[in-house]
């Protein structure tokens, strides 16, 4: 495998479909000398089975092609390609973590466009990962208010992205017949990340939180805690608190009283659907974090450090970053103009009404716009 390359090294024929698949019969691995030692790049394997009119013809054409879906993103994050540009690297590490979501955005876009290819379908669904993972590494170099701004590796990820998306639009655009509507639409944006916060470890320095010799949250005997599955909910026992006299108003001034100085704004909280838990825990509340910061559920990790993390997005914001993108690249002659803004509970009825399929919208509390 040659510096700087990648080769998809196909498996053995003697291996049965059932294990290594029906097609993509290959493995992925890119060679680079990282921190002038070499390195070898495993980029993950998925086995693939394809059914349809044309299956043998879409097994034939990528039989020897790795369907590569492993996240490289988690090598970067762990520091295995090297130091980040923020630790004192040249930009190495990040030039060669979108070397390697290369390999993945061509995975996805191959089963993407094989898939319209094909036809025969209603209506086509399509995932593709790629921006968010390298949006979550990367996404603060793009920051125009960056501290430390970093142009060239700025304008080489910005040109990676722009590449990605209009091989991606453009190859799903080509494979429609007219009358056809594309549509690309994002469920959350994301924001540059400085901070990382951990709300757990300021209520644990106030007593409101107790931990279990192992570490874990002892729910027995606190009052207050940051959910681990980190969603935002702020989990509360209202009798704990009223014995103690803790106010929801008391955790938010703890929380702003200990943030760095770098770090602007205040936190706040989220009022959404009340949700209870076993032995008196319940809450309707969210906890936003300042702009720029992610929450950590951890209590012993310090409760404020910069974060090595590019960008994130959190349980609800009207921060412009965090928008949520709807476009139709090319609108059809005649077809409905889109409501501006669309909320996501209007997002499904307006486009199964084009299959003349009508869907009944859930009725939400509150609908969030997209822009």
């Amino acid at each position: 495998v040659p510096f700087g390359g990648t080769c998809h090294i196909a498996l053995s024929p003697a291996l049965p479909a059932a294990l290594a698949g029906a097609t993509n019969r290959a493995v992925a691995v890119h060679a680079q000398r990282v921190e002038g030692q070499p390195r070898l790049c495993f980029l993950g394997f998925q086995p693939v089975f394809v059914h349809g009119r044309d299956a043998a013809l879409r097994r034939l054409a990528l039989r020897h092609r790795a369907c590569s879906v492993g996240n490289p993103a988690k090598l970067h994050a762990s520091g295995a390609l090297g130091r980040h540009v923020d630790q004192g690297g040249d930009g190495s590490a990040e030039l060669l973590l979108l070397d390697l979501l290369e390999v993945m955005h061509r995975s996805f876009l191959d089963d993407i466009l094989w898939s319209l290819r094909a036809g025969g379908a209603e209506l086509a669904v399509a995932y593709y990962p790629v921006i968010d993972l390298v949006s979550h590494q990367l996404l603060r170099h793009l920051d125009p208010a960056a501290a430390t701004p970093q142009p060239a590796l700025a304008g080489a990820i910005r040109a990676r992205m722009a590449r990605w998306l209009f091989e991606l639009f453009d190859g799903c655009q080509a494979q429609l017949a007219p009358g056809w509507r594309f549509i690309a639409h994002s469920d959350h944006g994301m924001q540059p990340l400085s901070h990382d916060l951990a709300p757990n470890r300021c209520f644990a320095s106030q007593g409101w939180l107790a931990t279990h010799d192992d570490g874990r949250i002892d729910t027995q005997r606190s009052m207050v805690f940051y959910h681990p599955a980190e969603n935002g909910w702020l989990a509360l026992h209202p009798s704990r608190m009223a014995a103690a006299g803790v106010t929801t108003q008391a955790l938010l001034e703890a929380l702003d009283g200990a943030l760095p100085p770098g770090l602007s704004g205040a936190f706040r909280l989220v009022e959404g659907p009340v949700l209870e838990l076993a032995d008196g825990w319940t809450s309707p509340w969210y906890l936003q974090p300042p702009t720029a910061a992610r929450l950590l559920k951890s209590p012993h990790l310090p409760f404020a450090a910069e974060s090595r993390k590019g960008g994130d997005h959190t349980c609800w914001s009207d921060a412009p970053w965090l928008k949520g993108v709807f476009l139709e690249p090319h609108l059809q002659p005649g077809a409905p103009a889109w409501q501006a803004p669309l909320t996501l509970t209007q997002l499904a009825p307006a486009l199964m009404a084009g299959l003349a399929r009508p869907v009944r919208a859930a009725a939400l509390p509150q609908a969030y716009a997209w822009h």
